[in-house]
């Protein structure tokens, strides 16, 4: 199942179309979630808590992310684009390992930064955030360096790593 999705999500950026979407998922939305979270604690909470929910935030983020690539190096699973009928549609990453994503995880991880500091937003809000995540690990597999269950692991890394953080914040 996770090759037939890999190939079925791989081929929508065969076309040029589908490549601009494909590396805007991949390597771009990160930084509008990531702006957009940042904003939205900023205009809740101010400055001065702004830079105290950063600095947990850019620790927590960090923790996810070794925690990524420790699991990464224990498991060292090939990235897609080893089998020569994934299209790259990227420059192929430095960092050896496709299991877990690490962008998945940051994804989930930075929205849910919005729970761990009580930043209330509206449901609607919520739910195009997550889409905005989702879409960042879609585009991992659009462009040909995650699998789909390298994501999906991802995702969970990033959300519970967080919200088991929560209970010492």
């Amino acid at each position: 199942m996770d090759i037939f999705i890999l190939h079925a999500v791989n081929n929508l950026s065969a076309s040029s179309v589908g490549s601009v979407v494909s590396i805007a998922l991949a390597q771009w939305l990160i930084w509008v979630l990531l702006a957009v979270v940042v904003g939205l604690m900023f205009k809740k909470n101010g400055a001065r808590a702004l830079l105290k929910q950063l600095v947990v935030g850019v620790v927590l983020l960090a923790i996810v992310f070794g925690v990524v690539n420790v699991i990464k190096m224990l498991v060292q699973r090939d990235r897609p684009f080893i089998d020569q009928s994934i299209e790259l549609v990227i420059s192929a990453p430095t960092t050896a390992g496709s299991f877990p994503s690490s962008h998945a995880a940051l994804a989930v991880a930075i929205v849910s930064l919005l729970y761990i500091f009580r930043i209330h937003v509206s449901k609607q809000t919520i739910g195009v955030l997550v889409v905005l995540a989702l879409l960042v690990g879609v585009g991992r597999i659009m462009v040909g360096v995650h699998f789909p269950s390298d994501v999906l692991v991802g995702f969970v890394v990033g959300a519970i790593i967080p919200f088991a953080a929560k209970k010492f914040l």
